[in-house]
């Protein structure tokens, strides 16, 4: 039996993890960044980038075990091999760099004592820059990969929706999943 749509946990968590995807990138990106470590305002955003991280992370988890658990939409195919291998590498991709992103983030902390100086540990504090941390190089690399995959794969899927007009949008949108 072939689903007509992906199952709605996974459909929940597709846009979640987009929306907050994009929070966390412009917040890590624009306001983090600028925000000196030696700033009390450091802190408080560096506590929303991480809860936004961890979230983020976990939910893709749940999402790519209910992918694996449940009965999906077949793989969309064109008229077009390499197209269509681009596109599954591309899904992969994503459910990789956005794990890899959540791991590095967990290193950056680790390593840069976060935690202590978040519990507000006596003594702690931030290091004057995370740069010399080798997490933190991997972080900025891979946002930088997980921006560029996700517009390819926005791109795709409006090349997809416009151009193949094969509907592909309602495949991740909620709704009857499978035919009568």
């Amino acid at each position: 039996m072939n689903a007509l749509r992906y199952s709605n946990i996974s459909v929940i968590l597709h846009w979640l993890v987009a929306i907050m995807l994009v929070f966390a990138m412009v917040m890590g990106t624009t306001s983090l960044v600028n925000i000196p470590n030696d700033d009390p305002e450091k802190i408080n955003a560096l506590k929303g980038h991480m809860i936004f991280g961890f979230l983020i992370t976990t939910f893709m988890i749940v999402r790519l075990i209910a992918k694996m658990k449940s009965i999906n939409p077949p793989p969309m195919v064109t008229d077009n091999a390499l197209r269509d291998k681009i596109g599954a590498s591309v899904h992969s991709a994503l459910y990789i760099l956005v794990i890899l992103m959540g791991l590095s983030g967990l290193g950056i902390a680790l390593l840069a004592g976060v935690p202590d100086v978040i519990l507000g540990v006596e003594g702690a504090s931030l290091p004057e820059t995370f740069n010399e941390l080798l997490p933190r190089l991997a972080h900025g690399v891979v946002a930088k990969l997980i921006m560029a995959t996700v517009v390819l794969h926005v791109v795709a899927a409006l090349y997809h929706q416009l151009i193949l007009k094969d509907n592909i949008i309602t495949r991740m949108a909620l709704g009857k999943r499978f035919k009568d």
